[in-house]
């Protein structure tokens, strides 16, 4: 079984319609957030370039991810954001299980653990 997949779009916007597309996208969530096989999803916005935007979408499998770009597609969502945009935007698929991964240790006294080195496999051994 799929252990699910990381979505990434990303957007060029016309700058004079960044803050109604991040607006926009918003308030696509709270019916994003129910469809089958969603697990989160986030906007980001480039920290030099006002207009440039990232979403970043956790889905079960990329099927998932497909569907709910028909759904949108089909209610004329797609085409309210294209709109807004300078070209088409970039999808990319990732498998979601990390190749390698690392993580700030909490500050000692803020949470328990251990004030040691951290350990290759995140705690064991």
């Amino acid at each position: 079984m799929a252990t699910g997949v990381t979505v990434m779009v990303s957007w060029a916007v016309k700058p004079e319609c960044a803050r109604d597309f991040a607006a926009a996208l918003a308030e696509m969530f709270e019916t994003t957030r129910l469809r089958p096989g969603f697990r989160s999803i986030r906007l980001l916005r480039g920290e030099t370039e006002a207009s440039e935007f990232l979403l970043i979408e956790e889905w079960d499998e990329a099927r998932f991810f497909q569907d709910y770009v028909a759904f949108r597609t089909e209610r004329g969502d797609s085409d309210r954001l294209l709109a807004m945009v300078t070209e088409r935007p970039t999808i990319t698929t990732w498998a979601l299980e990390p190749l390698a991964a690392a993580a700030k240790a909490p500050a000692a006294g803020l949470g328990g653990g251990s004030t040691g080195p951290a350990s290759p496999a995140y705690g064991a051994g």
